[in-house]
């Protein structure tokens, strides 16, 4: 059973992660893209889902249809920035649309990191069409002034 102090010392912890996942919240930034005339107005971009464990940020981002090749990750100290090509389709180009919900062309995701330092944990992974990518949060000791 643990004592007082450490489990004080897990409160504390707990508590700064708490923090982060706020900060992460206020500090995301929205999806922007550069589609032109193709771009949909009540298109929010991909689907994303972000969570935490423990010091490792989960990042699952659907990208149907973007290739391995055209999508370019780059983190930084302040943020990661995903960018990602859609190809059109040369036989697609001629249709009369009706509706057109599916994006094509370039896109950017951008997020503002909570902390600095963050390494990637694992290379970025895409499978079936969902872009997986783990970053390291520097433990606290470690962490830049």
């Amino acid at each position: 059973m643990p004592d007082d102090h450490s489990l004080e010392e897990l409160l504390i912890q707990q508590e700064k992660m708490n923090k982060n996942l706020i900060e992460i919240q206020k500090r995301s930034k929205e999806i922007h893209s550069n589609t032109g005339e193709q771009n949909n107005e009540d298109s929010e971009g991909p689907v994303y889902d972000l969570y935490q464990i423990e010091n490792i940020f989960h990042l699952e981002l659907e990208l149907p249809g973007a290739l391995e090749k055209d999508i370019h990750v780059d983190l930084t100290p302040d943020y990661l920035k995903i960018t990602y090509h859609i190809e059109e389709s040369p036989s697609l180009e001629k249709m009369n649309y009706l509706i057109r919900k599916r994006r094509r062309g370039e896109f950017e995701f951008l997020y503002n990191l909570p902390s600095k330092n963050m390494v990637t944990r694992i290379p970025p992974q895409l499978s079936d069409g969902v872009l997986s990518l783990e970053l390291e949060m520097p433990s606290p000791d470690e962490e830049p002034q």
